[in-house]
């Protein structure tokens, strides 16, 4: 994925949606956390962490991480694509929950230019099929 001119693997985005989703939290979210939510070993998330923390969109602290501002930026920029494409393909017919299992697969990968022409071409939709909010990108 190009956000910010930073490249992301599938094991980064997912790790970092994790913690996004957790963001919100009284407490920073654990490494065990991440391991235990995407049925990962926690060496494999600790490196992939470390990745992360090289590509400055996570700080780590104690077995506790959180996201940067670019780490944020990161997540909503990949919510906001993932939305659009679920509504995309929820809009083609595709059943939403399927729509949003297979858009996960690759809304890492979507530039924010081609996102943004995807939302002008399916009229701009405020929500995705399962009713949250679409965020366009802050370009």
């Amino acid at each position: 994925m190009k956000n910010n001119n930073i490249n992301i693997t599938k094991r980064e985005r997912d790790c970092i949606i994790t913690i996004g989703k957790n963001r919100n939290q009284s407490f920073p979210t654990r490494i065990s956390f991440i391991a235990k939510s995407l049925d990962m070993k926690m060496p494999t998330v600790e490196e992939i962490i470390k990745r992360l923390v090289e590509k400055g969109l996570v700080q780590k602290e104690a077995g506790m991480v959180l996201l940067t501002e670019k780490g944020n930026n990161c997540y909503e920029e990949i919510i906001m694509k993932h939305r659009v494409m679920e509504t995309f393909l929820f809009e083609c017919g595709v059943n939403a929950d399927e729509a949003c299992r297979e858009v996960s697969r690759f809304d890492y990968l979507i530039d924010s230019e081609s996102a943004d022409k995807i939302i002008e071409k399916i009229g701009k939709p405020e929500k995705c099929p399962h009713g949250f909010k679409i965020i366009e990108s802050k370009r």
